[in-house]
């Protein structure tokens, strides 16, 4: 892992149409690093780095995304994309998953719910269904 970030700042706002807030919550969706690009004149351009974001809070300020109800049942407890940490929990019981780190974990691995298709890697499944496939890098 080169470095870590952290998340941007988020807060929820009860706000409504033609709000001098909502109009300040608007103007202020912009994140530090398009800012800087922004203020000293650099075009921004698309780049292979990728981010994950690990996260690392409690489970009672965790923040949640919730899934598109086609996807939640009726019957559904959870309604939340499961997060990075409920991933690495549930990752497959084999010794070599248990060796590793909650980082080393995503740094290894890359896991996802969709079929990674044909690879000469090997393909795990984890407890949640998702795949779990080694990184070639």
């Amino acid at each position: 892992m080169k470095y870590i970030t952290k998340r941007e700042p988020s807060h929820v706002f009860n706000i409504s149409e033609n709000d001098a807030l909502r109009e300040h919550v608007i103007a202020q969706r912009i994140s530090s690093m398009e800012l800087m690009f922004l203020l000293l004149g650099h075009q921004i351009c698309s780049s292979s780095a990728t981010v994950k974001f690990l996260t690392t809070e409690p489970p009672p300020t965790r923040s949640c995304a919730i899934l598109p109800i086609y996807m939640i049942d009726e019957d559904d407890d959870n309604p939340y994309y499961d997060d990075t940490i409920m991933k690495y929990m549930s990752h497959t019981q084999l010794s070599k998953f248990d060796q590793l780190t909650y980082p080393q974990y995503y740094e290894s691995y890359s896991i996802t719910p969709s079929s990674p298709g044909t690879t000469p890697r090997q393909i795990y499944r984890d407890a949640l269904n998702n795949y779990v496939v080694k990184r070639s890098k």
